[in-house]
């Protein structure tokens, strides 16, 4: 909350160097910390009046405006011979990796690739949590567009990068493109990426969504749904099931609802949908079946006899 916040009023109190200086007086107060860093790289991305910052080259030099240094790095974006010196001398490579993997260009990223596994595999495994949870809250405003997508994609798939490296990569990639990605490519679960099971997860569910009667795919969502421990798509899910009247064929539905704790509630949901619609078309109205059956016949001839016709 305290990143999100801090990077939000960068943003909207922007004036000048209003940013600068909240970050500078933070830095002072509280030192160098990953609050800051994520408002730093944000800042990064505002336009200014042609200033490049030249003399804040050494993106590791703490003793220069964090701003101001994160802002000359978003201009060697695109310059992988920069990006090998600040990354070979860095004395804080978790600071270090979470800038470039906010802002380096795809083909500076791949150009590194060696380099990168090495860093990133020789992170502590505190300093990988902390750098995958920071570029998760960054990533929505850093995405790769669907060219350098495809680029960096066609590139890695399939090749002996780490997992661990993969998923950094995959986190500057839009929503759908990161679970196609991550469901194709990351097949073991680590703890330092147990995130990985609830995306593959939520690629399979948009899968079955398009094809509800796909037993296959169906099957595949049971077995991994049972090793999530959370799963916080479904309240958003299931507005959006209501919204656009998605179905499941109703012999799908009763296989669902015969283990409905063995699937996500989205799925369980629509099954019981399913099932309650399909019940309703075997509703027969009561005055029909009672002529069906002549309900009332006897008592008719038993009233007829007691009563009859004066005429």
């Amino acid at each position: 909350f305290c990143v999100l916040l801090v990077a939000k009023i960068c943003v909207v109190l922007f004036t000048d160097y209003t940013w600068d200086t909240l970050v500078e007086k933070g830095r002072i107060l509280f030192g160098d910390n990953n609050c800051f860093y994520l408002a730093a790289t944000i800042a990064a991305g505002l336009k200014f009046k042609g200033e490049k910052f030249e003399e804040f080259h050494d993106l590791n030099d703490t003793s220069f405006s964090l701003c101001k240094r994160v802002r000359h790095a978003r201009l060697k974006s695109g310059n992988p011979a920069w990006w090998e010196q600040q990354i070979n001398n860095s004395s804080n490579p978790g600071f270090t990796l979470f800038i470039f993997f906010s802002l380096a260009t795809a083909k500076t990223i791949l150009y590194l690739l060696p380099i990168l596994q090495n860093k990133v595999e020789n992170l502590p495994k505190k300093s990988f949590i902390t750098l995958k949870n920071l570029l998760k809250k960054r990533g929505f405003v850093s995405s790769f567009n669907s060219v350098q997508s495809k680029s960096i994609i066609d590139k890695i798939q399939g090749s002996s990068i780490s997992d661990a490296v993969k998923f950094i990569i995959s986190l500057r990639l839009n929503d759908l493109d990161q679970q196609k990605f991550i469901y194709d490519q990351l097949l073991n679960v680590s703890e330092t990426i147990p995130e990985i099971v609830e995306i593959r997860l939520e690629y399979l569910i948009n899968q079955y969504l398009n094809s509800t009667g796909d037993m296959s795919i169906l099957s595949q969502i049971q077995q991994l749904y049972a090793h999530v421990k959370t799963y916080n798509s479904d309240v958003y899910r299931y507005e959006e099931f209501r919204k656009n009247q998605m179905k499941i064929p109703y012999d799908v539905a009763k296989i669902i609802m015969t283990e409905p704790k063995s699937y996500p509630r989205l799925l369980t949901s629509m099954a019981e949908q399913s099932c309650f619609l399909f019940a309703n078309t075997k509703l027969e109205p009561v005055g029909e079946i009672a002529k069906t059956e002549k309900w009332f016949d006897s008592k008719q001839k038993k009233l007829s006899g007691i009563c009859p016709n004066s005429s």
